[in-house]
Formats: structure tokens, C-alpha cells, sequence
């Protein structure tokens, strides 16, 4: 799981219109990387710059770049380490001195978060974690500590307060506005055909050799027989007895998937198989799966009535991410930015 969450990455709550993808916070929102910490190798604590009295060290660059990576980065030899060091530097970079002009406008705006506000969002980030990842996996896999965390969340929350500080004068949209993007945007509102699907998973994270992916593959067979014996309405006990998924905690039940949204080999089972029937083991890369399709729904056009609160969450985020860029347009203009001299040189000796 990549922690970072611009506009294209993140899927507006509860969106169903099908448009380009938008994040539920503004843009300026997002730019939290520089978390206080230090990671092994090449970073250290050398003084790169002072944004409006807050240093930023070599280590904030080398945070930044891990949560930017994800918990994959602690896999990656040292060469690939520093080879991301030098193609997304820069980048880092600029999110460190983001997020330290976000924060200190935040404290001169009288903006405060408590330990609840922290813990919230937190919360919220664990959310992002891909599925299986645990805190302690991710912090594990990126090398950073439950202090950097932390810091990360109460830097995130006092961001998100400003955000609502700074933007608390614009009104909700109108009737005519919802209604005009309805309108010039039909292609947003096709809806795909979906289905509502529950499966159990065989794992074969564990695997190594074609023996043991072989016996992983009879043990998906005696579920599936063992389902077909109990009956459909057996699927969810036998779920939390036999599945590998997360998804065993609610009975197997996967909810609503649309067409072409899951890996092919899942998506052509879940697109052809008899509704309420024990599908045939499937292979994924994850391991084999027996899948059951509760209902389908064939493809639509979603109303004006239907998609009328999704416009206004869309156009109500455009309209305040527009505010927050300008204002961090701003603060990076009026910033402080030190860097620090360079020690002069050893004067040369004189040559006898």
C-alpha cells in the first residue's frame, strides 16, 4: 500500500458516477510527507533548507520517499534505494516544504488537534492499507517507527482542519449546477453490469513449488464439495471456517463488483456462472477461489435523482480544492526559505 493519495488515486466516498477518479480531500490536503525520522543508508541528518524556522534534514527526504513507495521499499537492494532517491527527489522534496507551510499556517490560524483527532485519523490511513496489510506490516516494510506514524497522522489532521478553516465560505452547489454537469456529462452516468458476489479463498501466498499449489488446489476441491453437500445457504459458516480472505469475517461477502473491475479469471467466473450456484475453482494470482453469485444486475444509466448528491460531493471538492491550491499558491510565495552556507575551503598550502 502507497500512502499517497493524490487527486487520480483515491475514489470519492460512496461515488458511483463513473467519471475520471477524485480524491474525498483537496490537493493541498494531501501533501503530508514529511514525517520526522530517519532511515538507514545514505540518509542522515544534514541540514538541506529552513522553511519559516522548521529545518528539514536529509532524513525528511528519505521518510518521504519510503511512504511514498510503500512497504515494498524496504525489499528494494540499496542500488534501486537510491535510484528512487534520484528520480523522485524532487518530488519528495517539494511535499516536505508543502507540508511544513500547510502546518505552520495551520498553527498561526490557531488551528489544534487532540488525541481523539489524531487516533481518527490514523484510523482513517490504516483504512488505505491495501488488503492483509497490518500497521505493523506496513511500518515493517516502509522502516518507519509508531512515532513517525503518528506524527504523520496529527501533521494530516491539523492539515485537514485548515482545509476546513480556509474553505468554510463556499456554499453548497445549486440546483442548476447539479443539473448542468448531469447534463454535459452523460458519459459519467453508465453504470456497468454488476454483480453481488461472495467467494472463499485458498491461498497460495505460502507456496513455493508446484507440489504444494497442487495440494492448495485439492483443498479448494473438498471445500467446494463440502458446499455442495451443505447447501448455498452454508456458504458464509463454511467461509469463515475454510477462507484465507479478510472477507471471511463478512461471511465470504465480497458486495457489489461491476464488470472488468476484478482480475480477469475472477471477473469472467463472476460474469458467467449461474446466479446462486458454487462456481468451479478459479486460479488468481492469490490462490484458487470458489465463487457464488448472490444476484446480478444488468448495466444502466444512473438518473439525474440518482446521481445527484455524488455531483454535488464532486463539484463541492473541485470548488474547494480550487481554494486550497491557491492558497498554498500563496504560502509558497511568501515562505522563508534558508539554506545553509557551504564551509569554506581549507586554504591551499603554499607549495615550497
Amino acid at each position: 500500500m502507497v500512502l499517497e493519495t493524490t487527486p487520480d488515486s483515491v475514489r470519492l466516498p460512496a461515488m458511483r458516477i463513473r467519471f475520471r477518479r477524485l480524491g474525498p480531500r483537496l490537493t493541498a490536503v494531501l501533501l503530508f510527507w514529511g514525517i520526522v525520522g530517519s532511515g538507514p543508508g545514505w540518509a542522515d541528518d544534514t541540514l538541506l533548507m529552513v522553511v519559516n524556522g522548521v529545518p528539514i534534514v536529509d532524513s525528511d527526504i528519505d521518510t518521504a520517499l519510503r511512504i511514498n513507495f510503500g512497504p515494498k521499499y524496504s525489499e528494494l537492494t540499496p542500488e534501486d534505494q537510491q535510484t528512487i532517491r534520484i528520480t523522485r527527489g524532487t518530488r519528495a522534496r517539494s511535499h516536505v516544504l508543502d507540508r511544513i507551510l500547510l502546518t505552520t499556517a495551520a498553527e498561526a490560524t490557531g488551528q489544534k488537534v487532540s488525541e481523539s483527532d489524531i487516533n481518527k485519523k490514523a484510523d482513517e490511513l490504516e483504512g488505505q492499507f491495501s488488503e492483509g496489510m497490518t500497521l505493523a506490516g506496513y511500518l515493517k516494510g516502509t522502516g518507519l517507527t509508531t512515532e513517525a506514524f503518528r506524527k504523520y497522522s496529527k501533521d494530516q489532521a491539523l492539515i485537514d482542519k485548515l482545509s476546513v478553516f480556509k474553505t468554510r465560505h463556499i456554499k453548497p452547489r445549486s440546483k442548476a449546477q447539479i443539473e448542468a454537469y448531469y447534463r454535459l456529462n452523460p458519459d459519467n452516468f453508465k453504470r456497468p453490469e454488476r454483480a453481488d458476489v461472495r467467494h472463499i479463498l485458498i491461498s497460495t501466498g505460502d507456496a513455493v513449488s508446484d507440489e504444494q499449489r497442487a495440494e492448495k488446489r485439492a483443498q479448494a476441491e473438498i471445500v467446494r464439495r463440502k458446499l455442495i453437500a451443505a447447501g448455498p445457504d452454508q456458504f458464509g459458516a463454511i467461509a469463515k471456517e475454510h477462507s484465507h480472505c479478510p472477507s471471511k469475517a463478512q461471511a465470504g461477502d465480497l458486495g457489489m463488483i461491476e464488470k472488468g473491475a476484478m482480475v480477469p479469471a475472477f471477473d469472467r467466473a463472476v460474469f458467467s456462472q449461474k446466479v446462486g450456484a458454487i462456481g468451479s475453482v478459479i486460479r488468481t494470482q492469490k490462490g484458487y477461489h470458489i465463487i457464488q453469485v448472490k444476484e446480478r444486475f444488468p448495466a444502466e444509466n444512473l438518473t439525474l435523482i440518482d446521481a445527484q448528491n455524488d455531483i454535488n460531493t464532486l463539484l463541492d471538492y473541485k470548488a474547494r480544492n480550487e481554494v486550497m491550491q491557491n492558497y498554498l499558491k500563496q504560502l509558497r510565495l511568501s515562505a522563508t526559505v534558508e539554506k545553509p552556507k557551504p564551509e569554506p575551503a581549507a586554504p591551499r598550502k603554499k607549495q615550497p
